[in-house]
């Protein structure tokens, strides 16, 4: 096909490079029409057949398939880790020794729709399900690497907003994080151990850090209603644990009493487990977001002055 529009282009008087129609030809999968309709859009005067991205030029696919990789298909790809059979001249030379990815992570982060730290969490979430035949050590391996990713994109890392060093920092959180699974995946270091292990389906569910989140903003909202007069800083820590273990709770209306029991009383063992409306659908953005106004009308705060703190008293004690 190439030989066809380097025929096509001369005939047309087309000033394209061979690199060009040789892209133009690949993204056509064969479709002679629309290999043809393509490069005469590239020939119209006035068209910017190049992009710039990462201070390099790259050409734009003209009638080329979508190359945007959805959620389901980017996690796949870091749980099964698919490798290239490697050559017989090729040796292992150690244990520690991993067959080439078929696909490398830094480009399903690229086509993929989240951010590295929302992908990040999602491995967290997800990867001890695919590591249930495992040695533990690969789960211990696998979730340092986790905790090294989390440090490289935390706040306290990327603070310096005069750069991008936080954009930057949170991409890397995720390639940290997706080749650290795929590294410490022992059963799937080569192509031949992956065409042992089984590929079996399994469900995809969202983060709990999204519901851990949203607990909070919900608590924060409904702390500010309850004990409006009382310093926030210090009241979940410090005040709310005083005043809970006076005897008398210190004249604490219902509404308060059961806040109070709510934040400061942990239970013993409590196992978080997911739902089946916490399991990904196919089209997952992956971004929850709670905006106060919402989780305002979830909790529908309406206050009366009865229930507000205006009645904590705490009595004097004399000696």
């Amino acid at each position: 096909m190439t030989k066809a529009l380097s025929r096509v282009g001369s005939a047309e008087h087309c000033t394209l490079s061979k690199d060009e129609i040789s892209n133009i030809a690949s993204t056509s999968s064969g479709d002679i029409r629309a290999a043809i309709n393509n490069l005469q859009f590239s020939s119209i005067s006035g068209f910017v057949p190049k992009s710039l991205k990462h201070g390099k030029a790259k050409p734009v696919t003209l009638g080329g398939k979508d190359t945007s990789m959805i959620m389901f298909r980017a996690l796949g790809k870091i749980f099964y880790c698919k490798r290239e059979k490697r050559k017989e001249s090729d040796s292992m030379s150690s244990p520690t020794h991993r067959d080439d990815l078929i696909v490398q992570p830094e480009d399903i982060l690229d086509q993929c729709c989240l951010s590295g730290s929302a992908f990040g969490l999602f491995l967290h979430q997800n990867f001890i399900n695919f590591f249930d035949d495992n040695p533990l050590e690969d789960v211990a391996a696998s979730l340092e690497h986790l905790s090294s990713s989390d440090v490289v994109g935390s706040s306290i890392t990327s603070s310096d907003m005069s750069t991008n060093s936080r954009v930057s920092l949170d991409y890397y959180e995720g390639v940290i994080a997706a080749r650290g699974l795929t590294y410490s995946n022992s059963l799937r270091a080569t192509a031949d151990l992956c065409a042992k292990s089984s590929g079996a389906w399994r469900p995809l569910h969202k983060p709990a850090w999204f519901q851990v989140r949203r607990k909070r903003q919900e608590s924060e909202i409904q702390s500010h209603f309850l004990f409006s007069r009382m310093m926030q800083a210090d009241l979940v820590l410090s005040t709310l644990p005083y005043l809970f273990h006076l005897k008398s709770h210190c004249e604490l209306n219902p509404a308060q009493r059961m806040f109070a029991t709510d934040i400061v009383v942990l239970p013993k063992w409590k196992v978080y487990r997911s739902e089946n409306n916490d399991r990904l659908t196919e089209h997952e953005t992956g971004s929850i977001e709670t905006k106060e106004v919402e989780v305002k009308k979830k909790l529908n705060l309406d206050i009366e002055p009865s229930i507000q703190d205006d009645d904590v008293e705490i009595d004097d004690f004399s000696d």
